[in-house]
């Protein structure tokens, strides 16, 4: 099982997978519309994942500090961002992705993705990763996450309260 449901404009299910560290695509009957091996990116471990409305997909690596972003919904196309430059996960992420488990995309069309490991939330906009903001959190251990209709991002955590970040 993953951490992860989301289904696109035609009613495709995509779902992460944990255990077996990919992601699966499905129609709305459940046929599989992914290849048997899944899509694997290379064995990464995948966590949360959306679609945007444009239709482009966020996946989360967990293991190591990425995210992973299928435009339109291609898998052949992902990009990887906000990858450590010293090689190593959790060292040096450009993103400060810290066990990143969650996301969510608000009406400004910003990535907001909550870090397990820490106490912060990273926040981006989807057409230029490279413009991180970092904000805390409230709590330790950022797990669920919502977006409002005011543009506000809710996030629960491991130890702490609930919050509301303004936007």
């Amino acid at each position: 099982p993953g951490f992860g449901t989301a289904i696109d404009a035609n009613d495709r299910v995509w779902i992460n997978s944990t255990s077996g560290r990919t992601i699966s695509l499905f129609d709305k009957t459940g046929k599989p519309l992914s290849p048997p091996e899944r899509y694997n990116f290379g064995g990464k471990l995948m966590q949360g994942i959306i679609v945007a409305p444009n239709g482009n997909v966020w996946a989360l690596d967990f293991t190591n500090d990425r995210v992973v972003h299928l435009p339109g919904g291609y898998p052949s196309k992902a990009k990887f961002y906000c990858e450590s430059t010293d090689g190593g996960p959790n060292k040096d992420s450009p993103c400060k992705l810290n066990g990143p488990f969650h996301l969510a995309i608000d009406q400004q069309d910003r990535i907001w993705i909550t870090n397990a490991i820490g106490d912060t939330v990273t926040r981006f906009p989807a057409s230029d990763p490279s413009k991180v903001e970092v904000f805390p959190s409230g709590g330790h251990s950022g797990k669920g996450m919502a977006i409002d209709s005011k543009g506000n991002a809710w996030i629960t955590n491991t130890a702490g309260s609930g919050l509301s970040l303004e936007t």
